[in-house]
């Protein structure tokens, strides 16, 4: 409870993050300000970073939106997301629904704040080529057709950040036109 300094549940409906391409790197705002100072670099922290006074055992994201900016490419990704505790650290394991041209892409994640380390496998069946595209703002007129399954998988250093490792599988269950 309380006392403890543990939360059981928390909803949260709204959040609106911002990830932009700079010529420095990715930049994301719009985080809570503590869990954005869990995930800056530790070189950059004026002091060691302590365990947060709080714990949240779980934690759920509602009707949310992921805008991404890269050069002149936008993207506005509506998202759900789910997150609970793994134990008494602060490592996080959840799911994170994105509906990028109102397809589903469902992800699996293990977060660990305490090393700054994101795990995320993910899968999308039957994403509509020609919506997908116009999601994308990808140049092309008249976008390609067919469907698309994909699967990927990838790890991330969040104090950086840093693609330490991905793999993406392409299906193509039916033919392009």
């Amino acid at each position: 409870g309380l006392r403890a300094h543990v939360i059981d549940g928390l909803q949260i409906s709204g959040l609106a993050l911002r990830l932009e391409h700079t010529d420095t790197g990715w930049r994301l705002d719009g985080l809570p300000p503590g869990l954005a100072a869990a995930l800056q670099d530790p070189a950059e922290q004026p002091q060691p970073q302590s365990p947060p006074d709080w714990r949240i055992k779980n934690l759920t994201i509602r009707n949310s939106l992921l805008a991404i900016q890269f050069g002149r490419h936008r993207l506005r990704i509506p998202f759900d997301g789910q997150a609970r505790a793994a134990d008494q650290s602060l490592r996080y394991q959840g799911q994170f629904v994105a509906r990028p041209g109102e397809q589903t892409v469902v992800a699996d994640f293990d977060l660990d704040l305490g090393e700054a380390d994101l795990a995320l496998t993910g899968r999308a069946h039957g994403l509509d080529l020609h919506r997908l595209a116009q999601a994308l703002d990808l140049p092309g007129d008249p976008a390609p057709g067919g469907r698309l399954d994909a699967a990927f998988s990838a790890r991330l250093d969040l104090a950086r950040p840093f693609l330490a490792a991905a793999e993406i599988t392409l299906g193509l269950p039916q033919t392009i036109s």
